[in-house]
């Protein structure tokens, strides 16, 4: 089969439970990925040495002070060889096989920018219950575009929220498109505001909720 070439960047520190869980699911997939870029900000844990055990990863390592997440994202795809990028995280991992292919499921046009999935909360038993995925309705795959920048900031602020509930937890782009609308450096949020400026720029973001990570941390004060 011809499969797209396809590159996965993800940012990680102190990743060592889980980054084998997230390496794994991503090699398990029906599309094969050209190559795993992991960018490591100052691990102490090991977490390099199980990267390295890898022969599809690229482990790039950067001091902590140096990270972003804007910027240090940028840098994975400045490494990338991928006509397709997906970004995620080192505590996530794909929900089933099918993870890749729901995502380039979304290029429905050659307007489309990007595609983005949906993070969940697995039925485990060190997991708040309250959080579990229970859904009630089946997959959807929701399209958005506008036909200039003013009809998108014309926008209600609840809608302007709804396009650009963008997640680089579970997401994909044309490489070509992040070069042009690189992400900002900024402390959170870079994933959202990156959808607001593509949306502004005339491209089309699709959400495909059946494209699933597995994701779930407590949160702090700070973070909130």
């Amino acid at each position: 089969m011809n499969f797209p070439s396809v590159s996965v960047v993800i940012p990680v520190k102190n990743e060592a439970l889980k980054i084998r869980d997230c390496i794994n699911g991503i090699l398990s997939q029906t599309v094969p990925v050209k190559e795993i870029i992991v960018i490591d900000s100052g691990s102490t844990d090991g977490t390099q040495d199980i990267v390295r055990a890898y022969k599809e990863t690229m482990l790039i390592e950067i001091p902590s002070a140096d990270f972003n997440h804007g910027t240090t994202r940028n840098l994975g795809v400045s490494k990338a060889s991928g006509e397709f990028i997906i970004m995620t995280v080192g505590d996530a991992r794909a929900c089933n096989e099918y993870w890749i292919e729901e995502l380039l499921k979304g290029f429905i046009d050659d307007n489309v920018a990007g595609v983005c999935g949906q993070q969940v909360v697995p039925h485990e038993k060190d997991k708040n219950p309250a959080f579990w995925f229970r859904p009630i309705n089946g997959p959807s795959i929701r399209q958005y575009v506008y036909s200039s920048s003013s009809e998108f900031d014309k926008l209600a602020p609840t809608k302007k929220k709804e396009a650009c509930g963008w997640d680089d937890v579970t997401a994909i782009y044309k490489k070509e498109v992040l070069i042009k609308i690189p992400f900002k450096k900024i402390t959170y949020g870079e994933d959202s505001l990156w959808a607001k400026e593509a949306l502004r720029a005339g491209y089309q973001l699709v959400y495909n909720s059946a494209a699933i990570v597995y994701h779930y941390h407590s949160e702090t004060s700070d973070y909130i």
